[in-house]
């Protein structure tokens, strides 16, 4: 039984788990798709998969979530940035992606090239998220992007993204703004303070009565990956207590701290959200493969 038709829609009322497993950068799924199959194993409820994150050229994800689809249960959730393609390749690949049945898509503006390997590349951004959102809202109505009327729709669940911020507040206007361009689902960056947790949920409260939120969780690996995180990832701000704590350990012991650090806030983060949104760290699914296993078990008690 696939589960694409709940996963959704279930987070409002019982502990969803999406797992995200980018894509490889070398033309090869065979380690990859064991992944895939190991959170399958694991309880997960999809997989979810970026659009060359960090503008990382990887293997494309529409691909990969074609090939997901047909060799597994899943219906993977596909990530879309506006960064790389112009409407006429946007408009494209939302009716291809209708034909091939993946019909959940979380849509983002997206990483300035400059980041990535290729930052000679010149970034698109035609446009911006919600103006994405609005127009394949706009598909689900029948009508093209060029306004022109189409003969059949398209059946898109939007997912849209929200940056907390350092301290947990993020900016109600532009969650309220996706909401009104179609977006029914939000994934978070990820959270490691219970209270920032705390304070996000009280933030929202009232904006997302409708929406389904599925809180960031991304396990550490060591002392260096958490530093980076605080320091240059957006919206990610990692306490003192937990630098400190990753700083004892090195190797195996310091991913073992990192999942029991990644499970004690999931526990906690599900007290005000079912959906808990885990992202797997340098293809590393055996971590996310533990969490997914314990959450998933936790339910079951």
């Amino acid at each position: 039984m696939e589960k694409e038709s709940c996963y959704i829609e279930s987070a409002g009322d019982r502990t969803t788990v999406i797992v995200e497993l980018d894509p490889p950068k070398e033309p090869n799924l065979s380690e990859y798709l064991r992944g895939v199959k190991e959170l399958e194993k694991a309880g997960a409820d999809t997989i979810t998969i970026a659009d060359n994150s960090m503008s990382y050229s990887r293997i494309c994800n529409t691909v990969v979530a074609s090939i997901i689809k047909s060799e597994t249960s899943f219906n993977p959730l596909v990530h879309i940035a506006c960064r790389d393609r112009n409407l006429i390749g946007q408009q494209s690949r939302f009716l291809g992606l209708h034909i091939l049945g993946l019909d959940k898509v979380m849509i983002v503006t997206g990483d300035p090239p400059r980041s990535g390997d290729l930052p000679q590349s010149k970034a698109v951004f035609e446009t911006n998220s919600i103006n994405l959102m609005n127009k394949v809202k706009g598909l689900n109505d029948g009508q093209f992007f060029s306004g022109d009327q189409m003969k059949s729709k398209t059946v898109f669940k939007i997912g849209g993204a929200i940056n907390q911020g350092k301290y947990g507040s993020p900016s109600l206007e532009r969650i309220d703004l996706k909401i009104k361009a179609g977006c029914r689902f939000f994934l978070t960056q990820p959270f490691y303070s219970k209270e920032m947790i705390t304070r996000f949920a009280e933030s929202i409260e009232t904006y997302v009565k409708d929406t389904v939120i599925f809180i960031g969780i991304m396990p550490l690996v060591s002392f260096k990956n958490a530093q980076f995180l605080d320091q240059y990832v957006s919206g990610v701000n990692i306490p003192s207590d937990i630098l400190s704590t990753m700083a004892k350990y090195k190797g195996d012991d310091a991913k073992k701290a990192g999942i029991e650090i990644a499970i004690n806030l999931a526990e906690y983060a599900r007290r005000f959200f079912k959906g808990l949104y885990l992202i797997t760290p340098f293809m590393k699914y055996d971590i996310t493969a533990e969490i997914c296993s314990h959450m998933k078990k936790e339910v079951l008690l």
